[in-house]
């Protein structure tokens, strides 16, 4: 879908205003970090127009590398207003951590990662934010979010963190290491032959298939 941003149309059609937001996480140490501005005056969450001739959901990616760093998997979350009265398209943006022994990407200047139950966000975002929670949880089972939130190469408990911080529960690991290990029969998940050391004893590596 092509928008304008404050599209011309012909006299007897009224201008439409359209602007994007984005609801940018990740998960790091079992938390759900939201991109932030600490010191914004309106929206703490990223707010933007796009160009007259952009594709929004293309846009949102863009601005959503552009602040991090890196590529996330975008989704559009809704669409708020009328046409009258000015559009706002919500996207979230998840994003992966950092390969090991390396620094994850840093955010442009003025934004921050923090955890998402520690910000005071206005009623309004706190609620698109809730709302966003929300719609990624419903999205874990049926698809590869909750891939997007693990490196390219992880491990059964960095996924099972990423499940634990999104439906804020704590699982059985037992059970989880199942449930990977039935993915990967089922061949959406492939076992990888390499280990990745850790304290205890080298953890078994996974991908997507």
């Amino acid at each position: 879908m092509s928008v304008a941003a404050t599209q011309e149309q012909p006299s007897e059609v009224a201008r439409t205003t359209v602007s994007l937001q984005l609801v940018v996480m990740r998960v790091r140490k079992g938390r759900l970090e939201l991109l932030h501005a600490p010191r914004a005056d309106g929206s703490m969450l990223p707010v933007f127009v796009p160009g007259a001739s952009d594709e929004i959901s293309g846009a949102a990616e863009q601005r959503g590398r552009l602040l991090v760093g890196s590529e996330g998997l975008c989704m559009q979350l809704e669409v708020r207003g009328t046409p009258e009265g000015g559009l706002t398209a919500a996207y979230v943006d998840l994003v992966r951590p950092g390969q090991p022994g390396r620094a994850a990407s840093a955010p442009v200047a003025g934004w921050s990662w923090r955890d998402h139950r520690r910000i005071p966000l206005s009623g309004d975002d706190s609620a698109l934010v809730e709302r966003a929670i929300d719609f990624i949880a419903q999205k874990l089972e049926q698809g590869p979010v909750g891939f997007g939130l693990v490196g390219e190469e992880f491990t059964v408990s960095e996924l099972r963190s990423v499940h634990e911080a999104i439906l804020r529960v704590t699982l059985d690991p037992s059970n989880f290491r199942k449930r990977v290990s039935r993915l990967v029969k089922e061949g959406r998940v492939k076992e990888l032959p390499s280990r990745r050391a850790t304290a205890t004893r080298p953890a078994r590596l996974y991908s997507l298939a």
